[in-house]
């Protein structure tokens, strides 16, 4: 008999210790655990739930598994479901990684919040891009990201590169930001939008408002937050490049590991660019857009030493190589045969060390700190043409070198107490400028010191109330209090109000005060007795959502925003009995106002996603201090539409930007601010996408510029101040028309 029972038992004891409970770990992209998530045990064969549990305050989640294979299904709004088949018991926690579901009110939002936030229940108005958009745009730099986005503008400048302006506010009030910590290197007041790559974006979010009360002194126009991938896969390993037929010829490779506690991505990329020129025929000696080549890296480095405390380190490091050539002397003689040469090496070194740990059940530290350097070297020739031999230039200042470092320290501490959710927080930015040969006076250095609190109250179920507020000392300039407040309303499910007011304070920048800039194309001389940037924003937005099931939705929008700047910072000519060289500075204007309503309509329709929207700028009276300036106005219209086709692993889609006759800011003296409008043009890209083997390999193919407007111009316009963003013939946009390829390779599990 015992021969008979002891296989039952023994059978018996095997699946009863095979029966067990595992626990699961629930975490974003981010690594931000995710509390209240289903987690469902499907009975076998079917989609129907044996057991559900729900993860607690920390992500964690416990089920009981009775027998292997066994199958789990997990459920979370905002993210795409996830289904994972168990085939044996987990050894230890099984962490899962969720993606965000970007459709409509779903996403969520980190910039300017104390938490990630659905943007449905965010109280600023944003826009997010995503890492589908930035592929099927075939955006291989910020530049090319944003330049189709509503409010905003983008130009070319020969030698700063990618420039931009925001609601008719210049770059220098925009902080961007990668994984929010700020990036540093402005030339003559703008970041260069080309040097940032989008290999390793996960999406970017635009926040086009007043972040002064969160983010500092310049961020009173708006915030673009970078948010770079996390490695979501034990490992991982990819190649890309890229063809455009203007003369670009880009390769990048990436690799990905995640073991035990730990997370390291690595991302390389080399950009090539030959230059490109309006003229037909060969690409001549200096063409208007210049040749560069640039290597990227990038590196992240996630360690987690509990559930409660996660350390994350990023690096990004990008080195250019500009190349700037003389025109061919004509008549090109034996006593005119030299030309100058000059090569700008750029180079920007990012450090970013974030740490997050947990205290309680809902509260937790964040402390984001960062180390940028950024160098701008200048080498320039004498090239005997009849030749090819070079010589150094003797001439001052044709050989320089100016070096920008930046710190930055940024803890908070964000908790929950009944109707209260609250941030407050320290905020450090300090930059360091050294070049004897530019920099006005030798070594300079400014640095800002803040305090700040922010509250969200929930002061009615269907409102939430934001009263914020920011103390700062700068080093240089008198910083007022700036306080904000704001509101979200939402008397129903489908319809929401929000409106805030901030105060904003910018002081100049080092290079405004103190870099005198002088090449072939501009000359800029530094101005150390500006005036800081003092503002008012206001800001009113109304939503309704038409419908929202499942994958279908329809959502429109109304924005308006309202900027009051008082000793606005802007290039000026000098006055004409100096102005021998065409010689530029900074100036204060006196005070401008500047009106901006936009219409944004989004449909999401299963695999259809379609966007359109219009945006009205308009500038109220603006004060020279020496004049009045007349009102100006402009319209911009967006439209963009992407189709998937899931069962081919296919997508098409198209971008559309329309902008209006603008205004060019030129000399401020005599109360000549605009100096002339330019011609209104359009911009429409295109593209198909294909993806084979399950996703391993992906490609893009299409067409930029359908337009074909590379420079406009415009009545009374001859260039803008200084030479910025402008040839001979008028502003520089963008390339002529062209067609590109991308091709992307990976391998992992």
């Amino acid at each position: 008999m015992y021969k008979m029972i002891l296989p039952l038992f023994l059978l018996l004891l095997t699946v009863t210790a095979r029966a067990q409970e595992v626990t699961i770990k629930l975490v974003d992209a981010s690594g931000e655990a995710l509390p209240g998530v289903a987690v469902k045990l499907l009975k076998s064969g079917t989609d129907k739930a044996s057991a559900t549990s729900l993860s607690d305050v920390y992500g964690e989640v416990k089920i009981n598994v009775p027998a292997y294979p066994a199958q789990i299904e997990i459920s979370n709004m905002g993210y795409m479901p996830f289904v994972k088949t168990l085939s044996d018991a987990p050894a230890g926690t099984l962490n899962i990684t969720l993606d965000q579901k970007y459709t409509g009110l779903n996403e969520v939002v980190v910039t300017g919040v104390g938490r990630p936030t659905r943007l449905d229940e965010a109280v600023s108005v944003y826009k997010i891009i995503t890492a589908a958009d930035l592929r099927a745009q075939g955006a291989v730099t910020l530049q090319e990201a944003l330049r189709n986005q509503a409010g905003i503008n983008i130009s070319q400048d020969g030698i700063l590169g990618g420039q931009m302006n925001m609601r008719a506010l210049s770059g220098a009030n925009v902080k961007i930001m990668i994984d929010g910590l700020p990036v540093n290197g402005r030339e003559a007041s703008n970041v260069d939008l080309g040097q940032f790559n989008m290999a390793n974006v996960e999406k970017i979010e635009i926040v086009q408002g007043p972040m002064s009360v969160m983010y500092g002194s310049d961020a009173i126009g708006g915030v673009i937050n970078i948010t770079t991938k996390t490695n979501k896969h034990s490992w991982n390993a990819g190649a890309n490049a890229f063809y455009e037929s203007i003369g670009r010829y880009n390769f990048g490779a990436d690799i990905a590991r995640n073991w035990g506690n730990d997370n390291l991505s690595l991302n390389f990329s080399r950009n090539f660019f030959e230059g490109w020129d309006p003229s037909k025929g060969d690409l001549p000696r200096n063409p208007a857009w210049k040749p560069k080549e640039q290597y990227i890296g990038n590196l992240k480095y996630i360690h987690r030493f509990s559930e409660n405390t996660v350390l994350t380190y990023g690096a990004d490091l990008t080195t250019e190589n500009l190349v700037i050539k003389d025109k061919v002397p004509d008549p090109l003689s034996e006593l005119n045969k030299t030309a100058t040469d000059m090569y700008f090496r750029t180079t920007r070194f990012i450090n970013r060390a974030q740490l997050k740990w947990k205290t309680g059940a809902n509260g937790y530290w964040e402390s984001n700190n960062s180390y940028a350097l950024y160098y701008r070297k200048r080498t320039t020739y004498l090239t005997d043409l009849s030749n090819l031999n070079r010589r150094l230039s003797d001439i001052p200042g044709d050989q320089t070198t100016n070096t920008f470092n930046n710190i930055t320290s940024r803890t908070t501490y964000n908790n929950k107490a009944g109707i209260f959710n609250y941030t407050f927080g320290y905020d450090i930015n300090a930059e360091f400028a050294k070049g004897v040969e530019k920099i006005n006076g030798g070594n300079k250095s400014m640095a800002d010191y803040a305090l700040f609190l922010t509250t969200d109250i929930k002061a009615l179920p269907a409102l939430t109330l934001q009263p914020a507020i920011r103390f700062t000392h700068n080093t240089l300039y008198n910083a007022p209090m700036s306080p904000s407040l704001s509101f979200l309303y939402k008397p129903t499910k489908t319809l929401h109000f929000r409106g805030s007011y901030s105060r904003g304070f910018r002081a100049p920048t080092l290079k405004e005060l103190y870099l005198d800039f002088h090449d072939s194309n501009h000359n800029i001389d530094g101005n150390p007795d500006l005036k800081a940037e003092y503002s008012n924003h206001f800001q009113a937005s109304a939503g309704y959502t038409l419908f929202e099931k499942g994958t279908r939705s329809l959502v429109t929008s109304f924005t308006g925003f309202y900027d009051d700047v008082k000793d606005q910072i802007a290039l000026r000519g000098l006055p004409d009995s100096l102005n021998l060289n065409n010689r530029f500075t900074y100036s204060n204007i006196g005070h401008t106002r500047i009106i901006v309503l936009q219409w944004n309509n989004e449909l999401r329709w299963q695999n259809l996603r379609l966007n359109l929207g219009g945006s009205y700028t308009k500038s109220l009276e603006t004060i020279t201090g020496v004049d009045t300036v007349p009102n100006f106005h402009y319209f911009e219209v967006t439209g963009n539409v992407r189709y998937d086709i899931p069962r081919w692993g296919a997508g098409i889609a198209v971008f559309y930007k329309y902008t209006g006759s603008q205004p060019v800011i030129g000399s401020i003296e005599g109360g000549s601010l605009f100096s002339g409008r330019l011609q209104a043009y359009h911009n429409i890209d295109a593209s198909v996408e294909k993806s084979f083997y399950k996703e391993r390999i992906q490609l893009t193919a299409g067409v930029r510029n359908l337009a074909n407007v590379s420079t406009i111009s415009g009545a009374g316009v001859a260039g803008s101040a200084g030479g910025h963003g402008s040839s001979a013939d008028g502003l520089m946009l963008t390339t002529g028309r062209s067609f590109f390829a991308s091709l992307r390779v990976q391998i992992g599990k």
